[in-house]
């Protein structure tokens, strides 16, 4: 059959048109359809990525939380002793009589008891101490009770939960371990006696002087048995108590705080720093005023990365100020004016940081420290520990001298 040119014309227009339709209902309109679904599923997948990103901001933000507790829980514990070793308490002991020239001698001790953390102080039948029981299970990563507000404990076991709801569980009672030493002495000078007391109020662990007992009195000297207490607070970290036995008999370290920064009471520090890795249980940097109330003074940060620190140490009539930043963070909270007041422990003002060797190349922690030295007097920073490779401490100072050992 023979078609005109009009008729080849609308026969092509048709056919064209016949194929769009077929594109728009066979292909575009699926395409359509899946793009469609692919919106839906990005939103989706969005909205769980932002979930996730919340979840992961709010373990950052737990973690740090974690660190500065585990700093906070250290600055309470660390004045007591990790574990009772009896050789080391009184090798202590020993060194205290020797160096006060204190006529004594420790005559017996005993085992150790776990004992109710109340005074008076009650033995238990308890046989572990559940601060250890706590801190073991914290460093292992198992699960550990909590306890509610109205004095009952409960487990997330099932099982347990549900007998909880028939008998209501006693109050949990914490537990601790506790050593007992008498020391007698026999005509021992007052003077001696006083400072033999006054060691054991001063080495920095906490040994509680129960009872002294009075039995003669002569001239200038006294006899009788001082009673001494001694308790374990486990730490967080794995660290134990550095044995005193085999001829050391230098004493034992002082543990300073939150920061495990050691603290030797000869050097008669103004003023600490720690530097740990961010994968330690404490925080990255801890600066702080050495001194019995140093928690108060303290600043820290988690952050994986060098932290900007300045002090700024001024003498202003005769008295002299420190003041302190580290990152955004300042000490006192008003940064305005000379700061607040403190009186040097020696000629010197003495500077201890404490350093760490970093964990591997993804430790990035560290400090850049600006010693404003507004004062007559000489600043001595003492670094100690730090990577030899790779140095955490950085230090720059403005005004008067600074002297820095490392």
């Amino acid at each position: 059959m023979k078609i005109n040119k009009n008729e080849e014309r609308l026969l092509i227009i048709f056919i064209l048109l016949l194929l769009s339709l077929g594109y728009y209902f066979f292909v575009f309109e699926k395409q359509k359809n899946r793009s469609e679904e692919l919106k839906v599923q990005a939103l989706e997948e969005k909205a769980k990525y932002d979930e996730a990103m919340t979840k992961i901001a709010s373990l950052e933000k737990k973690e740090g939380q974690l660190k500065v507790l585990n700093s906070n829980i250290s600055i309470v514990t660390d004045k007591y002793y990790r574990e009772l070793v009896e050789e080391n308490i009184i090798v202590q002991l020993n060194k205290f009589i020797e160096d006060t020239k204190f006529n004594g001698k420790v005559l017996t001790f005993n085992p150790i008891d776990i004992v109710e953390m109340e005074y008076p102080m009650a033995t238990v039948a308890n046989p572990r101490s559940t601060l250890k029981e706590f801190a073991d299970n914290y460093k292992s990563g198992k699960a550990v009770q909590s306890s509610k507000n109205d004095g009952t404990t409960t487990n997330e076991n099932s099982e347990n939960a549900t007998k909880a709801t028939d008998i209501k569980m006693k109050k949990t009672v914490a537990t601790v371990e506790q050593m007992k030493f008498i020391v007698e002495f026999n005509d021992a000078s007052v003077d001696s006696t006083m400072d033999f007391l006054k060691a054991i109020e001063d080495n920095g662990k906490k040994i509680v002087i129960r009872n002294i007992d009075i039995k003669g009195v002569g001239d200038n000297v006294i006899s009788g048995t001082i009673n001494l207490e001694v308790y374990a607070m486990p730490s967080l970290d794995n660290k134990k108590e550095k044995s005193l036995v085999n001829g050391n008999n230098e004493g034992v370290d002082v543990v300073f705080n939150a920061s495990s920064v050691i603290e030797d009471k000869k050097e008669n520090n103004d003023f600490v720093m720690m530097l740990k890795s961010y994968k330690s249980v404490f925080p990255t940097a801890i600066i702080g005023k050495a001194d019995a109330n140093g928690s108060k003074s303290y600043l820290s940060s988690i952050n994986n990365k060098e932290e900007n620190v300045e002090i700024v140490l001024t003498k202003d009539s005769g008295k002299y100020y420190y003041k302190y930043k580290l990152g955004n963070s300042t000490y006192p909270t008003s940064y305005i004016g000379n700061g607040l007041e403190f009186i040097p422990n020696g000629d010197n003002i003495n500077f201890k940081i404490t350093s760490s060797v970093r964990s591997g190349n993804d430790d990035k922690g560290g400090v850049k420290i600006k010693i404003v030295n507004k004062t007559d007097k000489v600043v001595k920073v003492k670094v100690t520990d730090d990577d030899k490779k790779d140095s955490r401490v950085h230090i720059d100072n403005e005004g008067g001298s600074v002297d820095i050992e490392k």
